[in-house]
């Protein structure tokens, strides 16, 4: 049963969880996890921050999670390939 809080059917059905940032695949560029949100209340505005490292949304990109995962498979082999 889903339950619609402040939506009506017609609402409920055109919605698109992903462009609602619900079932996001995007990850932060620096540590493939989730953007984070807080509230700065001196400047009255949001600042988005990486929630494992904690850079700000200046520091990354948001990617695709697959970006992320070919970036991180390419940095390995690079790792492998290098000569100790």
């Amino acid at each position: 049963m889903v339950y619609l809080f402040n939506m009506n059917y017609d609402q409920y059905k055109l919605s698109n969880p992903q462009d609602e940032g619900r079932d996001s695949d995007l990850v932060t560029s620096c540590c493939g996890s989730e953007e984070e949100v807080k509230e700065s209340l001196a400047h009255d505005d949001k600042i988005y921050y990486c929630s494992e490292c904690g850079d700000t949304s200046w520091d990354y990109d948001l990617i695709e999670q697959y970006e992320y995962d070919e970036k991180m498979k390419d940095h390995y082999s690079e790792l492998d390939n290098e000569d100790y």
